[in-house]
């Protein structure tokens, strides 16, 4: 994927009657690339470092005061382009984001005390990204190609994190590699790796070493050719080829 970014600084101003005073007067940075319609790199990530849940430990502020309440912000042309609820300067509870052209670019939402949602997406609106935490940790993670094929599925056991299934696809949407959780006591796992055809590439066990929070292959694998024959077995320990 080719990717072309300029960086643009959008600078926020007074807005007339209709529309409410921007909170603050700074620059808000925001990456442009030029392939708009069909790039990952086009991303509002400013408001991160107002977003706790997520890492971010500023402040935003409106004349030396913590900002609340509902606050707006706008393109040059008056387009929306942010709209979030701020409790004590910082984004709590929800908020959402837009591409100039007035799609949808990710909401933010919190349930309870314990559950959050990040969504983002395409300037197509096709979805991009769709991440759930449980009490700040990453359950479940969804990652999608411009064209609205999945890219990658991860689920994770809520409680101590380690994968339940992880899955990656190809642009076509057909499955590339899957790892499954096969026996949680053991952390024992099988993989299996596939050609674009569809066609199995190579195959076998793998074990969760909690103490490297490594996921490493073992015992015996089983590698095939493209047109499914099998080529050879390898011997695997500790995540290291023996034979």
């Amino acid at each position: 994927m080719n990717h072309i970014a300029i960086l643009t600084t959008v600078l926020l101003f007074a807005l007339t009657s209709q529309k409410p005073i921007f909170a603050q007067q700074d620059s808000l940075a925001i990456t442009m690339d030029t392939n708009f319609v069909d790039s990952i790199d086009y991303t509002i990530s400013e408001y991160d470092k107002y977003t706790p849940k997520i890492g971010g430990k500023e402040f935003r502020t409106q004349n030396g005061l913590k900002i609340n309440g509902m606050i707006k912000d706008y393109y040059p042309d008056s387009t929306l382009k942010h709209r979030g609820y701020y409790t004590n300067g910082q984004l709590l509870s929800m908020y959402k984001n837009y591409y100039p052209n007035g799609q949808l670019e990710r909401t933010f939402t919190v349930s309870g005390t314990s559950k959050l949602v990040i969504e983002s997406f395409w300037p197509n609106g096709n979805p991009k990204e769709y991440i759930e935490y449980r009490k700040g940790e990453i359950i479940i993670y969804k990652e999608y190609y411009s064209n609205g094929k999945m890219a990658m599925f991860e689920e994770h056991d809520r409680k101590k994190g380690y994968y339940l299934t992880l899955k990656h696809y190809y642009k076509d949407g057909k499955l590339k590699s899957s790892l499954e959780l096969l026996d949680k006591k053991k952390l024992s796992y099988y993989q299996i790796d596939y050609f674009p055809s569809g066609k199995i590439k190579e195959e076998g066990p793998v074990l969760y070493n909690p103490s490297y929070y490594d996921y490493q292959r073992q015992g015996t694998w089983k590698v095939y050719s493209e047109t499914g024959k099998l080529l050879e077995t390898q011997e695997y320990y500790e995540g290291e080829l023996i034979q």
